[in-house]
């Protein structure tokens, strides 16, 4: 196993070596650690202890990462929901350093049964190898959408409502620290969603501020509402081919956006591609925009919609590879 560089207690050198053990609901028991309800995953000092460790690194990194050498050799992970079996394939070939680094981008909760802990995971490799690990913040990344797609029932599973409070909090800190984008070696851009209105190219990034909830402080009007449009549509905008109008409504609620859009973002940003996640409707993979646009789901299967999922490779040599969740290999893209 690769050898951890950071700061890990013992019980997540645990998740990261064996996530299915750390599952078991027995798990806390010979330890003496048991809560209320069903054996919860963490005790609450514990995952204070997490969000302590964890924050340290994030605060360090920029809305906007611009990633060197460490990330020549990375995997790009899509959405995986809470699906720890999928997790755990994902990241055996950079435990068994296969590759150099990971990328995440965003959705690890909600909609799957182990959405805390799967978070937990994505945490904990940050704290292991803090220089290899970038996670991104997807639009599940929000305390109100957890309260509807699953994640605040799995905490009332496990705790009371006064320490489901307190794990909510500290949830909510790490979210407001999460990055928001990328960029790659091979000068790709890599976010959860879409290209927002107004941003002509990813720098623009910089205007919010992190935490992401100090936004609400910038005292310039069209400022904060620039930040805050930014923010929700980089991670709820869509692509949309054969699309004339440059934005037009979607069903979110948010924008879809079409080729002439993002030609003119690469242009000015100086990059070659975009890989994003977030639409499950797509499957595990989609060229989009003449291979301009990547899309890459992780979790399988899911909601009888994705048989089959994958992650993109990023490789030392130059060239981009797809890759099924076991890591072989699927085609150049």
């Amino acid at each position: 196993m690769r050898k951890i560089e950071g700061e890990v207690p013992d019980y997540l050198r645990m998740l990261i070596k064996n996530p299915s053990l750390f599952l078991r609901k027995t798990h806390l028991i010979p330890f003496g650690l048991q809560d209320n309800l069903y054996d919860p995953p963490f005790m609450v000092d514990q995952f204070n202890e997490l969000t302590d460790l964890v924050v340290e690194k994030l605060e360090k990194i920029p809305n906007l990462a611009r990633l060197g050498d460490r990330f020549k050799d990375t995997l790009i992970i899509g959405d995986t929901h809470g699906f720890i079996d999928s997790m755990r394939r994902i990241i055996r070939p950079f435990l068994e350093e296969k590759v150099d680094s990971l990328i995440f981008l965003g959705d690890y909760v909600d909609r799957g049964e182990s959405g805390f802990v799967n978070f937990a995971l994505v945490l904990a490799l940050k704290c292991a190898w803090p220089d290899n690990v970038i996670i991104l913040r997807g639009n599940h990344e929000d305390i109100a959408m957890n309260q509807s797609y699953g994640l605040q029932q799995e905490l009332l599973s496990y705790y009371n409502y006064e320490k489901y409070k307190q794990i909510a909090e500290s949830i909510d800190i790490i979210y407001n620290y999460l990055s928001l984008a990328a960029i790659t070696p091979q000068r790709s851009i890599a976010f959860h969603g879409g290209i927002p209105q107004e941003m002509e190219r990813i720098d623009d990034l910089e205007i919010i501020p992190k935490p992401h909830g100090k936004i609400a402080a910038i005292s310039d009007e069209t400022e904060r509402k620039k930040a805050y449009n930014y923010f929700e549509q980089l991670r709820w905008n869509d692509p949309r081919e054969n699309q004339e109008e440059e934005f037009a409504e979607s069903f979110r609620g948010f924008y879809f956006f079409n080729k002439q859009v993002v030609e003119r973002f690469l242009e000015k940003s100086g990059a070659k591609r975009i890989i994003r996640s977030h639409e499950s409707r797509r499957g595990g993979f989609m060229s989009l925009f003449e291979g301009k646009v990547l899309h890459v789901f992780s979790a399988e299967p899911y909601g009888g919609i994705i048989s089959m999922a994958f992650v993109i490779h990023e490789q030392k040599n130059g060239t981009t590879m797809l890759r099924d969740l076991d890591f072989n290999p699927i085609q150049k893209i």
